[in-house]
């Protein structure tokens, strides 16, 4: 594989060390994580932010992972007894994922539901010589894996089909066992338990010691529409608590 351009060095080094500090041990994806140049998958205007442990746009309304999420993941799935052989991703995005994964296993077969981010992950997984990944925009041939990593998607799939915008055949082999999870603003008390969770857990990592939520606070919770659902209503308590100077978050 071809050396990552090394100006980002510092930076992917300072990434894995985020991301061993979010909780992730195994010590092979740690090292993954440091070496996979992940400003090569998105677009040079993000360049600048590609080493902060966030997700970023990259097109067609998706995001590339937050490098703890993707390293989590795989600590999850490694078995020292039983090491993994072929993975089978599908809605690989920018090819990102894909690249991490390929220092970890033999084989990584990695579909796109998506057209225009299949073709582009292609191009950049192919331009930066990992040659273990195979990258694909739907298929047709059947191939034994150990593992399927397999993305969700928040693009209208029947009106895709219909419109000839997403691959028919593909459509039918996905579509086996469906999950619809609703987006916040449906979810009624749901986002008061979330919010509490991600208060719970972000206070500590900010220092601060924030006892809940104003009763005022809560009842603006429940109404906004989050459009942006649990990301949006995550950033949002992270920066109450950054701003916070009393023991209960406010509504403004």
């Amino acid at each position: 594989m071809k050396q990552p351009v090394e100006r980002f060095a510092a930076y992917r080094q300072a990434l894995a060390a985020k991301v061993h500090a979010s909780g992730v041990k195994h010590g092979k994806t740690l090292e993954a994580i440091a070496t996979v140049p992940r400003h090569a998958f998105m677009d040079p205007g993000l360049h600048a932010q590609a080493y902060e442990d966030t997700a970023l746009p990259i097109g067609h309304e998706q995001t590339i992972s937050k490098p703890s999420v993707v390293a989590r993941m795989i600590e999850l799935l490694h078995k020292p007894r039983h090491p993994l052989g072929k993975v089978l991703e599908i809605g690989t995005g920018c090819g990102y994922q894909a690249a991490v994964l390929s220092g970890l296993v033999k084989t990584v077969y990695s579909i796109e539901i998506h057209e225009a981010l299949g073709e582009k992950a292609a191009r950049t997984i192919a331009r930066l010589g990992y040659r273990n990944v195979v990258t694909k925009v739907g298929e047709v041939r059947g191939e034994s894996v150990d593992l399927r990593v397999v993305a969700a998607t928040n693009r209208p799939l029947e009106e895709d089909l219909r419109s000839g915008r997403f691959r028919q055949d593909l459509y039918y082999r996905l579509n086996v066992v469906r999950l619809h999870l609703p987006p916040l603003r449906e979810r009624g008390d749901d986002v008061l338990i979330i919010a509490k969770a991600l208060l719970s857990k972000h206070a500590p990592e900010l220092n601060q010691k924030v006892n809940g939520f104003a009763p005022a606070a809560l009842s603006a919770i429940r109404r906004h529409e989050w459009r942006g659902n649990i990301r949006q209503l995550e950033n949002r308590i992270r920066r109450a608590l950054v701003l916070c100077d009393r023991n209960l978050l406010g509504p403004d």
